[in-house]
């Protein structure tokens, strides 16, 4: 123990005068952490969604056979009819018809932003969202021209403000609230008067889908599986409110794995190889004092010991100050992805956890033991007499 430890302190004493190398594999592990540790953030932000985003007592029908609410329609006479079966099938049922559509919403100055979601609203609709609440201005009116705003649409759009003006269809509107929501999906929508916005896209009485609401769950079971054997009558897909979100959020999960996977793996080896020459030219540096140590006794086991705890250190230290870099730029940061069932954006926050963050060390102190495995052992294979010779 006392010649690894006598070894260690050389070798940190010696790693001080490498600078090059030494920030070299610093980067290298920062680099690698961060990117891991905002792959992870991602993933567990789009997963808290999926617990937040829906509920078992609600229903969604989507029209058509569709999975998703943008090619789903609804006309009058199906939703009747659809009334007629639920409430006979059922007590105090809430029912909503909803419209749903995607826009490229413009200010007063013709900027446009990304796909936005604008979804047209009534009464019923407002008692189906738990915990709706406003969160400045006020509600709109219905039979005017009036739209609340998600409150994660304001960070990334702050001309989607109070009283703020855009042109929804040819007409202009203002904004005149900002609402927050259980239902965090829905924190990335727009919404106004159902009939109004009907109007506006010449919808007539068309709708996307209906919301339905139970008293309990069993309930809610019991007319999903009833509207899943009606469909041959009226082509439909009924799921409960908390399937439907969970199946978007894991096309966006997949979305993100497809992306970054394959971008986190090519880094690695980057960051592996670079790591590996860096670590190679420090240990070659040091081949004659390497030699040394172990012409006057110290053991080849005690020396590969400490030349791997120092790199091993190092990259720890890298990859603490990648944790320290994440957190200062993503902690109040919000991530946007496209929701590809819905073709809209979904706002989200980025969720920083220490079990990712545990898992991004654990990568770079893995990339530091396979980079440090050949350059060490090729150092300590070589002669002594050889090593001083070449030092």
């Amino acid at each position: 123990m006392n010649l690894f430890l006598n070894c260690l302190r050389l070798d940190i004493k010696s790693s001080a005068k490498r600078r090059y190398e030494v920030a070299s594999i610093l980067i290298c592990s920062a680099s690698l952490t961060l990117i891991i540790l905002v792959f992870l953030s991602l993933r567990v932000g789009l997963s808290e969604m999926i617990q937040t985003a829906g509920s078992d007592k609600q229903l969604i029908l989507l029209g058509n056979g569709s999975e998703s609410e943008v090619i789903s329609s609804f006309n009058f006479q199906q939703i009747e009819q659809l009334k007629t079966l639920i409430y006979a099938n059922s007590s105090n049922p809430v029912i909503a018809p909803e419209l749903f559509t995607n826009i490229r919403v413009g200010d007063a100055t013709k900027r446009e932003a990304q796909v936005i979601a604008v979804r047209g609203v009534g009464d019923d609709s407002l008692k189906l969202r738990s915990h709706f609440s406003i969160q400045s201005g006020r509600m709109f009116e219905s039979g005017r021209r009036e739209l609340m705003v998600g409150n994660k649409l304001i960070s990334r759009f702050p001309w989607l403000g109070l009283n703020q003006k855009i042109t929804l269809g040819s007409l202009e509107w203002i904004i005149v609230g900002v609402f927050s929501t259980t239902e965090t999906v829905a924190e990335s929508e727009i919404w106004g008067d159902v009939s109004l916005l009907q109007d506006a896209y010449n919808r007539g009485a068309i709708f996307q889908s209906i919301r339905i609401g139970f008293e309990d769950a069993e309930s809610a079971q019991a007319i999903m599986n009833m509207l899943n054997q009606e469909n041959n009558r009226i082509s439909l897909v009924a799921k409960t409110q908390r399937q439907y979100y969970a199946g978007q959020i894991d096309e966006m999960t997949q979305f993100v794995d497809i992306i970054a996977i394959p971008s986190i793996i090519i880094l690695i080896l980057a960051t592996g190889f670079s790591s590996l020459q860096s670590m190679h030219t420090m240990i070659e540096a040091r081949q004659r004092e390497t030699a040394l140590l172990r012409a006057i006794g110290f053991s080849s086991a005690s020396l590969a010991s400490s030349i791997y705890s120092v790199t091993i250190l190092i990259n720890i230290a890298g990859a603490v100050v990648g944790i320290l870099v994440t957190l200062g730029i993503f902690t109040q940061t919000k991530a946007v992805i496209l929701n590809h069932l819905s073709l809209s954006e979904v706002v989200f926050p980025f969720s920083i956890t220490w079990q990712s963050a545990f898992i991004a060390v654990l990568t770079s102190i893995a990339m530091a033991l396979v980079s440090g495995l050949p350059p060490t052992f090729i150092s300590l294979k070589r002669s002594i007499v050889n090593g001083i010779r070449k030092g």
